[in-house]
């Protein structure tokens, strides 16, 4: 087989699940969740305004509306997420740039006077 059934030390670190004939599939990876929609009759789909998201809806008798993403939303700040000190290391590293561009610009006028 192509990965054998107990896996070794090495699988376990790199987080390898062994090996399963059948793919388990978990309510929470569903579309609809527990929701059942009755009589569906069409899946529309739209990409959302933040990077990896979708926006899903499926309709018949019933309708389900979401926003679905891979696994988590990752590419939304957190309320809680510090602007100022974004800000202030934005700052620290254009400062540093000119400052290491200058000490390049010295170096290299001192080795053209040699």
């Amino acid at each position: 087989p192509r990965r054998p059934n107990k896996p070794t030390p090495a699988d376990r670190e790199e987080g390898l699940i062994p090996y399963n004939e059948v793919i388990p599939v978990f309510p929470a990876s569903w579309a609809t969740y527990h929701y059942t929609v009755r009589g569906l009759r069409g899946i529309i789909t739209a990409p959302a305004t933040l990077e990896s998201s979708v926006l899903f809806f499926a309709y018949g008798l019933d309708a389900f509306y979401t926003r679905l993403n891979p696994s988590q939303s990752f590419d939304a700040l957190d309320d809680d997420f510090s602007h100022a000190l974004l800000v202030f290391t934005l700052i620290a590293l254009v400062i540093g740039t000119i400052v290491a561009k200058r000490a390049a610009d010295d170096a290299d006028a001192a080795r053209a006077w040699r």
